[in-house]
């Protein structure tokens, strides 16, 4: 009798199991580059803006060392394999650390320093991270610094970096730092491809910055940056793929010629004052942008139809073509104010325009007129939402 499919399946995994014919040869027999391979991407991935990098840091190094006691290959594997070494944290042991700079071999290093506490003890003074990293420094392509106390930075980030192509300042109490004036890198920034600076004080912002891919501002004090000064950034860097504003006020500079963009894709204007929000949108036009991010605040006044009609005109066609993409966007009614966005806003795609303590049918009027007859609109009333005749109005238009 033939046996079933089932029968014969058990019978050939007793045979595989007996030493039969399996195929697949056991993990000691791969070749190197296929091993380094797989442990790489067994590895989390690092962000440095993120504000747990030194925290994530530690417990990829935790897997990495697990690994590395696996087998006396794979020990030798990763010990010879230089990119697996090339982050240093402050976080860390130094005597891990010393042989992480010892195994990188000559890569560049991403070093990441973090005093704020979030990621708890260990952490080691500054003066002795530093002084075992300062050999090193030549290398050094990527610098995240978390810091309560911004003194530390003078060293630092005041001498040039030849390899450096991203840099990460944040300061948590930037108000009581007073130093002279140093020019970050030593005014040598033309290998700067990210930027990212929260809480600077003015001393760190000498100079100018050329050829970025990434800008990320956040509450620089306000004599620290001109509107001029920002938007000769921009112009200098026409591969700019990101800018992100948050709580900025500076001094804004008269109308000058139109800044066109064409690799940026990710625009986000945060709490930042109203004329620093209009003189990006009056001056810079970004014919690739797929996520928008706009939010004024509360204590922020604005004449919200003038801004929406005018300012954002040269973004209407983006905001129309983001919403066709995705399907949809949506309008909650609540007394909060002014908000449309597409539900996938968190994701690479999407925008959020957002308007405190301002509904007026005016915006109604205004997405009505930019969506014109594309489907997919949700609008939606929260339960505490007060009826308004003038804005039931300018919905119902919308209803089909």
């Amino acid at each position: 009798m033939e046996p079933d499919i089932t029968t014969r399946d058990v019978a050939a995994n007793q045979a595989i199991l007996l030493g039969g014919t399996n195929s697949f040869p056991p993990i000691s027999q791969l070749p190197t580059e296929l091993l380094i391979a797989i442990l790489q991407l067994s590895l989390p991935e690092i962000h440095l803006r993120s504000r747990y990098a030194a925290l994530n840091l530690g417990f990829r190094m935790k897997r990495l060392y697990t690994m590395r006691a696996v087998t006396k290959r794979w020990q030798q594997v990763i010990d010879g394999t230089p990119s697996f070494w090339t982050i240093i944290v402050s976080t860390l042991p130094l005597h891990v650390n010393e042989k992480s700079i010892l195994r990188s071999s000559d890569l560049p290093l991403s070093l990441i320093y973090d005093d704020t506490r979030l990621v708890g003890p260990p952490n080691h003074p500054s003066d002795t991270f530093f002084k075992l990293v300062q050999h090193s420094r030549l290398r050094w392509a990527a610098l995240a610094m978390s810091l309560d106390d911004p003194g530390i930075l003078s060293d630092y980030v005041a001498a040039t970096l030849p390899l450096l192509h991203t840099i990460i300042l944040r300061i948590s109490r930037p108000h009581g730092f007073h130093s002279e004036p140093r020019e970050l890198l030593g005014g040598h920034t033309t290998n700067l491809r990210v930027v990212y600076l929260e809480g600077v004080s003015s001393p760190w912002l000498v100079g100018s910055f050329v050829q970025l891919k990434s800008l990320t501002l956040k509450n620089l004090a306000h004599a620290t940056l001109t509107g001029g000064q920002l938007l000769d950034a921009i112009r200098a860097s026409p591969g700019l793929q990101v800018l992100k504003l948050s709580g900025m006020t500076t001094v804004i500079p008269p109308p000058s010629r139109t800044i066109t963009l064409h690799h940026l894709r990710y625009i986000s204007l945060v709490s930042c004052a109203t004329d620093l929000v209009e003189c990006i949108f009056r001056q810079v036009r970004a014919p690739s942008c797929t996520r928008l991010r706009l939010s004024i605040g509360y204590e922020q006044e604005i004449d919200a139809p003038r801004f929406l009609n005018e300012t954002l005109k040269p973004f209407h066609h983006i905001l129309s073509s983001i919403h066709r993409r995705l399907g949809g966007s949506v309008v909650p009614l609540d007394t909060g104010g002014f908000e449309w966005y597409t539900p996938d806003y968190s994701e690479l795609d999407g925008f959020l325009i957002l308007i405190h303590c301002m509904l007026d049918p005016s915006c109604i009027s205004w997405i009505d007129s930019i969506l014109q007859d594309e489907p997919g609109l949700r609008v939606y009333f929260e339960h505490d939402f007060p009826s308004s005749d003038d804005l039931l109005r300018s919905v119902a238009p919308m209803r089909s």
